[in-house]
């Protein structure tokens, strides 16, 4: 046996964990490295939420059998296992041993014959185990009533609790009833005050179904209610609690989100009969010599590959959890519509995503659904994008606020190095932005050595910098959890979907894209849009790097490239069109219905294929930067054509290419940034009106007259309204907002 022992394990240990152990007990590393890990007891349970039930379910394990529990999830267990509170029976294998679990649904079965079936919560479940041939005890109930031995009930009275499921915890009935008065009890809470505030209450209306079981433990009457379609199930595993309690489905009051509090107020009521507590305890611990590790030791081998965001993952979950599940990005119905595999057996879509699914990068939304998400914020799009400006501008005023984070605060902008070239002038726009203000600002990449005064970070394009090659220091739960992420994705792109790990994770969220910063904000993340012009000293210097030798340019007139730097009139420049970007096939059908006219005229075309990696800022990318900015200067025109069907103005070329060398954009239909508009600041054509828009500002007297004064107005809000200054003060007075 090897000297040197460590192992991959599965969650946090519940109790009873010696001090010793603690640190190596959650350290993941690589296959086939063994240790001693101190455990006696194995519990399946969901890991990813700690919502009330989950909660419950160690400690009442371990309050009754007395032993040390450690909580691992769904996949199979090669060693004893409890199955216990929750609709987890499916998660069973063959070491496992059921007590009080139950089916989710009517239509899932129990894939392995597990060990033991010692109790389950229902007559419901304790048929269909029957039908599909596995004997079970007839010993029934929920281990959920065990929380009012182990809890005294609150002396403070409360008249009436709502418990909503964590996915129902917005819907419209929650918030009429905290208008009238009532007390919204959160499972996502920490589990000693929800059950202290549950436990006060006189009456309880819920959609949780542990909301229901906890209220009669304490002998609370109560009433369920059905808020919505997005708890799994349909009502089954109610109905299989009520049976254990002495009430039929018949029987069973059925109520929706319409109902008025005075009705489901009246129709609280406490079950006819109650769970015989008695053998449910004895039936835990008849199975406890089987559960037992011999000597309380036990060593065991890792299986799979070391996850090095393992610990990251676990202390970010209930931040994760609270703010998918007021996500309008995350429909679980949905999610189990494009997924498949997660069909049988059935899989909670929200539990499933908060722990897997996020990190797998698996799609969230349909296309058409994400679109109709967009366009519910859209539609406030003129309330919204004044309120913005509003906000902006009181952000110049905060003088006390800006000198106080100013000499106390240093931020560190982070970009990987091997993150997508295009990210650079970004992340160094956002530097000089602050520094504009008076920020002391770093760019930095994974290898800089910060001063330790450096208090705030901004990690741009997060998931090229975690999940490349980085010091395990940036993965920590204290750097990535207190990161402000800057998102330069738009939300129909793989790369946002590879972002929202780290989205959700965050502190906070600038967001390049207005629109997205809306959804995070509705989903309690604290977010801004933040569009940080090309700064005065960034222009300059690709100016400066601009080489009239490079083979991209060098066949053009010498006179024509010592024109470059100048702002010449949009009549007078030498070039039509500037169109740069990878290859779509919304640009490739925009070349080929146009081919003739384009070779009738004097373009430029940085189109390429779309590369196998990233390519990185480096002197070839550089250059490249640079010419493209000296060839926006000579052109009466930038083409900006979304790869999507609803994009977003692309900073490249419309800040970086178009508003900072006063050329005139064109862009395909775009959702807007509030500080520039359409038909005032740069030309919008959607779909193949593009074509005629084109040639009307290249080739008529009155679209140039107008494309000059487009582009004098652009520039105008540059220096008047959105300097690199003004958006400076704006980041220090959302920083200050997240550190107050």
């Amino acid at each position: 046996m090897p000297s040197r022992s460590l192992c991959l394990t599965a969650g946090p240990i519940a109790r009873g964990d010696p001090p010793t152990h603690r640190a190596l007990a959650r350290r993941a590393v690589s296959v086939c490295i063994w240790r001693d890990i101190w455990v006696t007891l194995y519990l399946k349970q969901y890991s990813a939420v700690p919502n009330a039930g989950d909660v419950a379910s160690a400690l009442i394990t371990s309050r009754i059998s007395g032993e040390d529990v450690r909580i691992v999830g769904e996949p199979p267990c090669n060693r004893p296992n409890l199955v216990g509170l929750g609709s987890i029976l499916h998660w069973a294998d063959e070491n496992s041993i059921i007590w009080g679990s139950g089916f989710i649904s009517e239509n899932v079965i129990l894939p392995v014959n597990p060990k033991s079936i010692a109790a389950v919560r229902g007559l419901l479940t304790y048929d269909r185990l029957r039908r599909q041939g596995f004997p079970c005890a007839a010993v029934f109930g929920d281990p959920g009533v065990f929380i009012s031995d182990m809890y005294p009930r609150s002396e403070t009275t409360l008249p009436l609790g709502i418990v909503p499921h964590y996915v129902d915890a917005d819907e419209p009935f929650v918030q009429r009833a905290r208008e009238d008065g009532a007390e919204i009890l959160d499972v996502l809470s920490p589990f000693d005050k929800f059950i202290r505030t549950l436990s006060a209450c006189e009456r309880i209306i819920t959609s949780s179904l542990h909301g229901l079981i906890f209220a009669h433990a304490y002998g609370i009457p109560a009433v369920w209610v059905k808020l919505s379609g997005r708890v799994v199930g349909d009502g089954f595993k109610f109905m299989d609690y009520y049976s254990s309690v002495g009430i039929k489905g018949l029987d069973v009051p059925l109520f929706g989100p319409d109902a008025s509090l005075s009705v489901l107020e009246r129709n609280c009521s406490l079950p006819p009969s109650s769970i015989d507590k008695v053998a449910l305890r004895e039936a835990l611990l008849g199975e406890l010599p089987k559960l037992r590790m011999p000597g309380g030791r036990h060593r065991i081998a890792n299986q799979r590959q070391a996850d090095p965001f393992e610990h990251l993952r676990e202390a970010a979950r209930p931040r994760v959890a609270e703010r998918v599940a007021k996500s309008l990005l995350f429909d679980p119905e949905e999610y189990l519509s494009l997924h498949e595999d997660l069909h049988n057996p059935p899989i909670e879509p929200f539990q499933h995503y908060v722990c897997s699914g996020l990190y797998e990068k698996r799609r969230v939304t349909a296309a058409r659904s994400l679109a109709r998400v967009l366009g519910t914020v859209q539609a406030d799009y003129p309330l919204l994008a004044k309120r913005h400006i509003a906000k902006f501008e009181a952000d110049q005023l905060d003088v006390r606020k800006h000198a106080e984070f100013v000499s106390q605060t240093e931020v560190a902008v982070y970009l990987h190095s091997r993150s997508n070239y295009d990210a650079y002038p970004i992340a160094q726009a956002l530097v000089c932005a602050l520094r504009a203000a008076g920020v002391t600002c770093h760019l930095a990449n994974e290898h800089t050595e910060l001063p330790s005064r450096t208090t705030v970070s901004i990690v741009v394009s997060p998931h090229e910098f975690f999940e490349d090659d980085v010091p395990e220091t940036f993965r920590r739960p204290e750097f990535v959890m207190n990161c402000v992420m800057l998102n330069t994705a738009q939300a129909f792109s793989s790369r946002f979907v590879s972002d929202l790990p780290w989205l959700y994770m965050a502190a906070g969220i600038l967001d390049l894209v207005f629109q997205t910063s809306m959804l995070w904000e509705r989903c309690g993340v604290p977010a801004s849009h933040v569009w940080p012009p090309l700064a005065i000293e960034q222009r300059s210097q690709m100016i400066d790097d601009f080489d009239p030798s490079n083979a991209l340019v060098n066949w053009m007139s010498p006179d024509t490239l010592k024109r470059v730097g100048a702002i010449e009139p949009i009549a007078d420049r030498p070039l039509d069109i500037l169109l740069t970007g990878y290859e779509t096939q919304p640009r490739t059908q925009f070349l080929l219905r146009n081919a003739r006219y384009l070779a009738s005229k004097d373009c430029f075309l940085g189109y390429e294929n779309v590369p196998d990696a990233p390519l990185p800022y480096n002197e070839s990318t550089r250059a490249r930067q640079a010419i493209y900015l000296g060839i926006s200067m000579l052109s009466k025109s930038v083409i900006d054509i979304s790869r999507y069907q609803i994009g977003s103005l692309n900073w490249t070329r419309a800040m970086a290419l178009g508003f900072s060398c006063e050329t005139p954009l064109v862009t395909t239909a775009s959702l807007q940034t509030p500080f520039f508009q359409p038909d005032l600041h740069y030309f919008e054509a959607p779909g193949r009106h593009m074509d005629g828009v084109v040639r009307w500002v290249i080739d008529s007297k009155d679209g140039l007259s107008r494309a000059q004064t487009h582009a004098a107005e652009a520039r105008k809000v540059l220096d008047t309204r959105l300097t690199s200054a003004r958006v400076g003060r704006q980041i220090i007075s959302f920083l200050a907002r997240l550190s107050s």
